[in-house]
């Protein structure tokens, strides 16, 4: 009746509660947790609250292909759960394939910070390894998607790494992309799919 939006936010240690007097678009709604988050918008991994609950956990939800990927235009409706993708530093890379994009990507250099640490921090929404033919999940309580792609960008081969597992290595691998588990469902990634990395 008043068109008032009520937004819950919460995380590991509080939960808060906002009031809108009028529609908000995704953006709009990550600024209502925090200003970074409007700042540096990607997009919203949304859900609606009871297929999330039907689901059990969003990792779940993800595997059955009930969440949807919804950019900065799209208005948030009753019962949204979001989780906002963002990235406030600097662009490191796109990923693109036939020139559409996919997701922001970080390229770790060299092997000054440890993978794990790197996995752990990481912004974006996909991580490309350069020049290795294997990577590995030990000491890792989540899993990840993984694509092995050769020397042109052209994925080999996908599969999703588990905690505690390593990947046998492959003669024409160049590299890995690795994002968490689900996000190659709903990028619609297969072998064969030739990708482009640009800044």
């Amino acid at each position: 009746m008043l068109g008032l939006r009520t937004f819950i936010t919460t995380g590991p240690q509080e939960t808060s509660l906002d009031v809108s007097c009028r529609l908000v678009n995704a953006p709009e709604c990550a600024g209502k947790i925090h200003s970074d988050l409007q700042r540096g918008f990607i997009r919203a991994e949304t859900i609606a609250w009871d297929e999330l609950l039907a689901a059990g956990s969003l990792a779940k939800a993800k595997e059955l292909g009930k969440v949807r990927s919804e950019g900065k235009d799209y208005i948030v409706q009753d019962g949204d759960v979001l989780e906002i993708r963002f990235n406030v530093g600097r662009v490191r890379r796109w990923m693109a394939r036939d020139g559409v994009v996919l997701a922001s990507l970080e390229v770790p250099q060299g092997r000054k910070a440890p993978l794990r640490a790197a996995r752990k921090a990481r912004a974006s929404e996909a991580m490309l390894i350069e020049h290795t033919r294997s990577v590995h999940s030990f000491r890792m309580r989540f899993s990840l998607d993984i694509a092995v792609l050769d020397a042109d960008g052209v994925v080999l081969k996908t599969l999703t790494l588990h905690p505690n597992r390593l990947t046998a290595p492959m003669i024409h691998a160049r590299s890995i992309l690795e994002a968490e588990a689900g996000a190659f469902g709903s990028w619609e990634l297969k072998i064969g799919d030739r990708l482009d990395f640009s800044e």
